[in-house]
């Protein structure tokens, strides 16, 4: 309230005010979540691997705004994950991962966004104390009815443990 009586005549007080009850009703939101995750890891011999699948829904709370509710809404996100490693030396091994996640954000007309990804790396331990990492990613990520987008990375890291 006090920031509507300080506002000048460039904005009306019922402007601010709608606002801040905006903002207000943001704040106060709450939902509902429900989910189930599942993972599976493997170890034997120099090679380790994983999977991971998850479903999460969450049903929105939130009292209404002029123009816009998400009150009632549900949104649901859905996830893949895998892993694979191998040892190659007592020092060294190599390591791979895939993932894919998709969100339906459940508001009307608002885009599914689908998002992939995949990553290997080789490491090698010089010493129990320095270590080297190499990387290569490329991620993607869908928004339907934009452009999607592709990123490609690659990272080098040295570190030394003291």
């Amino acid at each position: 309230t006090a920031i509507v009586e300080s506002v000048g005549d460039d904005v009306s007080r019922k402007q601010v005010k709608a606002v801040i009850d905006a903002l207000q009703s943001v704040a106060s939101g709450t939902f509902r979540s429900r989910g189930v995750q599942a993972v599976w890891r493997y170890a034997r011999g120099g090679y380790s691997g994983g999977v991971a699948l998850g479903y999460n829904q969450r049903r929105f709370f939130a009292p209404p705004v002029v123009g816009f509710s998400i009150d009632g809404a549900t949104d649901r996100s859905y996830s893949a994950q895998a892993f694979l490693a191998k040892r190659l030396s007592e020092n060294s091994g190599v390591e791979g991962s895939v993932y894919a996640n998709l969100f339906d954000s459940g508001v009307l007309n608002a885009p599914d966004v689908l998002g992939l990804g995949a990553a290997a790396s080789y490491y090698y331990n010089f010493s129990k104390r320095l270590s080297a990492t190499g990387s290569l990613g490329l991620y993607s990520t869908d928004v339907e009815g934009f452009d999607s987008t592709l990123v490609g990375a690659a990272q080098a890291g040295v570190r030394y443990s003291f």
